[in-house]
């Protein structure tokens, strides 16, 4: 029985000092989260639509480092108030057939508009080839930019530009 209780005692200090080592461990976090400078941020200028990302002159615009992207390709007369949601399709350009599939299951739903987002090709075939395709349909997007799956990103954002600037109406993107 002794040796228990002087185990016991032995154990009980440790144990209380090491809540108390915690305790100020605590303290000092707490402390040090109270003292420390809180980041400020300042004002950022925010202009309404497409603000400096556009240029009106040579008609093109900026998408974070690419620069003077164009519409190489796009419907003219497309959405009116009519479009109550506008499907955007990030389409490869030599994807035709799958574009055809999207076509047919879309045709016939009222105030549903299809777009395809199409980058640059690569050879001037496929370029003819894109171009009597959207001579026929009226629904390809085709932007300056290379083609490529790093490329989406930026593929996306033109299709928000063109939205923009050709379909304001649209209530669903």
């Amino acid at each position: 029985w002794k040796v228990l209780k002087t185990m016991v005692r032995f154990l009980w200090r440790w144990i209380k000092l090491a809540v108390k080592i915690l305790i100020v461990m605590k303290m000092l976090q707490l402390i040090r989260v109270a003292t420390r400078q809180k980041d400020t941020v300042g004002t950022v200028e925010v202009e309404e639509g497409l603000g400096q990302v556009y240029n009106k002159e040579r008609d093109t615009f900026d998408i974070m480092n690419k620069k003077n992207v164009s519409f190489l390709l796009q419907p003219k007369t497309f959405c009116d108030k009519s479009v109550s949601l506008l499907v955007m399709v990030s389409s490869g350009p030599l994807n035709k057939d799958n574009r055809d599939r999207w076509r047919r299951d879309v045709q016939g739903m009222e105030g549903v508009r299809l777009v395809f987002l199409v980058s640059r090709t690569v050879t001037e075939d496929d370029q003819n080839s894109l171009s009597d395709e959207h001579d026929s349909h009226r629904d390809i997007v085709q932007s300056s930019l290379p083609d490529g799956h790093r490329q989406l990103g930026y593929k996306i954002l033109t299709g928000y530009v063109w939205v923009f600037r050709n379909c304001p109406h649209a209530r669903a993107v």
